[in-house]
């Protein structure tokens, strides 16, 4: 290397000999050039001068570098702070300068606009950007108004909830921006489907930190005055993409390089040089060779000769380009940093506050002075031990991030649920310098999923088990007769007379009298005994290990004989009995199911027998399992000789009477029975297995009435078919629906899947897969019969569920009974807050309608708007209401 060097010297000063001090320069220059391509050029600059100049600007230059460094390490350390900040919040962001020009997005503005990242380019013009949003959106009407309202007046505030054609609601809003920023409008878009913890689905990714931008190149540039050549570097040439150096005469070559409207403040800069001995610093564009302007940052010095007069200027220029992008990054992800809606907190590599945002302050109560300086400890709730913590801080550490529910304490001692994201920000070496967390208040969820627990597992009114419960404790004690051989009876109780006394005194009596027999039956039952309400007046006990049938007998007359006892209502005795059905396990029934229908058909005759007894389910039963066996034999026929038929039952807007879905339902026409509901045999055809057929029937029968209507002109809306939970436990349904919509050519958003919450919560796992399938398919899918059985809101908000229908049973006595009113209200409030449609079964009045109104429920289905009805009252129902669409008046079809 030093003899390339030599070589150079005597190529530029000829015979002349070294002198010591430009000996000791070249070796200098010599060690340091191997470490940078930039201070080759140095050097090879300082050859050119004298030894004095040479070494005086090789340092400067060397300094330049040196500083530029620094202010660039600096620049991208706090960018990559804040830059996480930006990418890590759940917000999707997008910026526009004032020329409508796009400035900034983050990834999640792509992911919930399920957009492309070459979609979108910095520079890109707004309107081309709302041309892909509008494609997306069922309604662009209210996107294009409300842009065109914010172009109009940037210093308004504007939001709209959008809904896009993929089923998801986005929440917009756009604050306006202060009058002396360069940033015309930031627009957040928040994704308010997804926006309820979970802890195995909640964000396990989040974007990788913005790699630091490179360290920007520096040129040079020298103006003899004795000549009045300028002479601008190699480097120079290379920053501004021109093929070769730059040399002219004077001051004007490199104004000519700069814009017009600068020129004079940097030519005034420099000539002021001439007449003060001072260096220049200034900032200011300069035009590269495709007609593009950067921004640059010019540092220079006078040379005076020993009399002190000028004669030559030196001058570095440094591509701030990059650098002035991102401190306008940073002051939008600052600005982000404020009004985002989570708490943000940042500490440094020794877990410090360094600064917190107010959304973050209002949620705990602190303000920022009292946080900063201080250790996130002070939020510590003791609700988490301390091997909770280590886990924690174990996972940042390994990965650098971790998500998950944590409780906190607010200032005022109260307790808080927070859903926290925590990321590790590192240095370009590789160290922990921050770290950036992310919280969002989750206590009101958390307060309604315990709510809703106790809804799915507890009757309101009486206490005791529901259904659900009932059931899960039963399936465990059904294991136990396999295995260690126990016994059980089951025990299907009705009250006698309750219907009397509820009509003449009044359903607030009823009630009293319902939480009285419950006290009664657990009183005349062990504490090792099950007992649950099964809806209405009536109950269920359970006898563990009962012993021999004398005891079962003894239990069930006490019980008979205690809830036969008067009931004290004011001043009157009120008196009812009961009739009581027994099945035995496993000696009558070998599973739950068997032994509950068993003892329903023995409670059928102890109430044939007179009320008020009980009856063990016996052989005589087989009389019903014959008539099954015979029943089975003509559904398989029916199937196969095209007997059944699909009615149509329609699905009303509530607000606007307009025709949203139908729901198909199977009838089955029997050449000689005539009409058969499908109550008498769907349940024989799930026992038998014929529910796959049945189910494959009535999916291609449903895509052909729609193609059917499609072809006749008609505007269609989607109709419903049911999945058997055990054809959507065991069948790849999503095959079976793929194929029947393009054999019938069918879209996908013409047909809505139905499935029952307790099927869709026997295997969450499974049930996401599938419908997650359907909805990448275009099939939207519904939740039926929902508040019957238990779903976890971390399962439930997962899945990819458009609508929630709730279940008939709570919408009977909606007008008299309170516990089914809460009920009701509950799942449309929870409906709401996951952003699905909310439809009530079984509507018959126009009370009961009324109060669905007033919860806030979407929409409806039941005889008060239409029985089911075959296609061709269907379609004539479709036309009445394709021509009056917004009428509130439910006429009856």
């Amino acid at each position: 290397m030093h003899k390339l060097l030599k070589r150079q010297v005597n190529r530029l000063l000829g015979d002349m000999p070294l002198s010591g001090e430009m000996q000791a320069l070249l070796e200098a220059v010599s060690a340091t050039y191997e470490q940078s391509d930039k201070k080759q050029t140095l050097l090879e600059r300082s050859l050119k001068l004298s030894s004095d100049e040479s070494l005086a600007r090789y340092e400067s230059l060397e300094k330049e570098l040196e500083r530029n460094e620094q202010q660039q390490n600096q620049l991208q350390n706090a960018l990559g702070i804040l830059n996480v900040t930006l990418d890590s919040t759940e917000e999707g962001i997008i910026a526009f300068d004032k020329e409508f020009k796009l400035i900034k997005f983050n990834q999640r503005y792509l992911n919930i606009w399920e957009l492309e990242a070459d979609q979108l380019k910095l520079g890109m013009d707004s309107v081309d950007i709302s041309r892909l949003l509008v494609e997306k959106l069922i309604n662009p009407e209210t996107f294009c108004e409300l842009r065109s309202f914010l172009h109009a007046n940037p210093d308004k505030y504007g939001e709209a909830i959008l809904e896009l054609k993929s089923g998801r609601v986005l929440d917009w809003f756009a604050p306006p921006q202060p009058g002396d920023s360069d940033i015309l409008r930031i627009n957040y878009f928040r994704d308010i489907t997804v926006s309820y913890r979970t802890a195995e689905e909640l964000n396990h990714s989040r974007q990788s930190l913005i790699d630091a931008q490179r360290i920007a190149d520096v040129g040079s540039w020298e103006w003899d005055l004795s000549t009045n050549i300028l002479n601008l570097s190699d480097e120079f040439q290379s920053l501004l993409n021109y093929s070769s150096a730059k040399v002219g005469k004077g001051l004007q070559t490199l104004l000519n390089l700069v814009p017009e409207n600068e020129q004079e403040r940097v030519e005034t800069t420099i000539q002021r040089l001439l007449f003060a001995d001072e260096s220049f610093d200034i900032e200011h564009q300069l035009k590269r060779s495709d007609g593009t302007c950067g921004s640059f940052l010019s540092r220079g010095k006078v040379m005076r000769d020993e009399r002190g007069k000028p004669h030559r200027i030196l001058g570095v220029v440094h591509d701030i380009t990059s650098q002035k992008e991102v401190e306008s990054q940073l002051r939008l992800a600052s600005r982000v940093f404020e009004v985002s809606a989570q708490g943000i907190l940042i500490t440094d590599a020794e877990v410090t506050i360094l600064d917190v945002n107010q959304a973050l302050c209002d949620m705990s109560g602190w303000r920022r002075e009292e946080l900063i300086g201080h250790s996130p400890a002070v939020f510590r709730s003791g609700y988490h031990d301390a091997s909770f913590y280590r886990r924690m801080w174990g996972k940042i550490r390994a990965t650098g991030e971790w998500s998950g529910e944590i409780w906190d304490r607010r200032k005022d001692g109260s307790l808080k649920a927070n859903w926290l994201h925590v990321s590790a920000i590192k240095n370009p070496s590789g160290n922990i310098v921050n770290y950036v967390g992310m919280c969002s208040d989750i206590t009101d969820i958390k307060e309604t999923e315990e709510q809703l627990q106790k809804l799915a597992y507890h009757d309101p009114l009486t206490g005791l088990a529901n259904r659900a419960l009932f059931q899960e404790v039963i399936k465990d004690e059904s294991r136990k007769l396999r295995y260690d051989g126990n016994t059980l009876a089951l025990m299907y109780l009705d009250l006698d007379r309750f219907k009397y006394v509820n009509d003449s005194l009044g359903h607030l009596v009823g009630d009293e009298l319902l939480v009285a027999v419950a006290e009664r039956l657990k009183a005349t039952v062990r504490s090792t005994d099950i007992v649950a309400r099964h809806g209405g007046d009536e109950f269920i006990v359970a006898l563990v290990q009962p012993g021999d049938r004398v005891h079962v007998e003894a239990v069930a007359t006490n019980i008979i004989n205690e809830l036969s006892k008067p009931y004290h209502h004011a001043d009157q005795d009120i008196y009812i009995g009961v009739s009581i059905g027994i099945c035995q396990m496993p000696e009558q029934a070998d599973c739950i199911n068997d032994a509950m229908r068993n003892a329903d058909s023995a409670l059928y005759l102890a109430k044939e027998s007179g009320k008020g007894c009980y009856r063990f389910w016996d052989e005589k039963h087989n009389k019903y399992a014959r008539r099954r066996v015979e029943v089975e034999a003509k559904l398989r026929e029916a199937i196969k000789q095209n007997q059944l038929i699909l009615y149509y039952q329609p699905q009303i807007d509530l607000n606007t009477g307009e025709l949203l879905a139908y729901e198909a339902l199977v009838r089955w026409e029997h050449p000689e029975d005539g009409l058969i509901f499908p109550d008498e045999f769907i349940p024989l055809a799930e026992e038998t297995g014929l529910i796959t057929d049945l189910g494959c029937w009535v999916l291609n029968e449903a895509c052909r009435q729609i193609h059917r209507w499609e072809s006749q002109g008609f505007e269609v809306v989607p109709v419903a078919i049911n999945i058997s939970p055990q054809n959507f436990g065991t069948m790849p349904i999503e095959n079976g629906i793929a194929s029947a919509l393009e054999s019938n050519k069918v879209r996908p958003d013409l047909l809505e899947v139905e499935i029952t919450e307790s099927s869709a919560m026997q295997d969450p796992k499974h049930t996401r897969r599938v419908l997650e399938k359907l909805r990448l398919m275009g099939v939207s899918v519904s939740i039926d019969d929902f508040g019957t059985g238990y779903s976890s809101l971390s399962y439930l908000k997962s899945f990819p569920v458009r609508k929630l229908k709730i279940d008939r049973s709570f919408v009977m006595d909606l007008a008299t009974d309170t516990n089914d009113r809460d009920i009701a209200k509950a799942i449309v409030n929870l409906g709401q807050s996951l952003s699905m449609s909310v439809v009530a079964e079984g509507v018959e009045t126009e009370e009961q309608r009324q109060i669905l109104e007033d919860m806030g429920c979407d929409s409806l289905q039941g005889y008060l708007i239409s029985r089911p009805c075959p296609p061709e009252d269907a379609q004539m129902f479709m036309q009445q209401r394709a021509g009056n669409l917004h009428s509130k008046t439910l006429t009856k079809l």
